[in-house]
């Protein structure tokens, strides 16, 4: 999954904090993916549009 990186606040290392807490890791980049999803046209050079995206519930291990 690709993010904005202007949605980012800060330099910190996802890794890091996925260690510490993979519940809150996850709930935290949830909140920065936000719901819109940009869907690439079938045909070369047909350009893209952003729909408006579900929320898939993440498995934390």
């Amino acid at each position: 999954m690709m993010v904005d990186e202007n949605r980012f606040d800060s330099y910190d290392s996802p890794w890091e904090m996925y260690r510490k807490d993979p519940k809150g890791y996850i709930e935290w980049v949830e909140s920065k993916k936000g719901d819109e999803r940009v869907v690439p046209s079938y045909v070369t050079g047909m350009g893209m549009r952003v729909e408006k995206g579900k929320k898939v519930p993440a498995k934390v291990r």
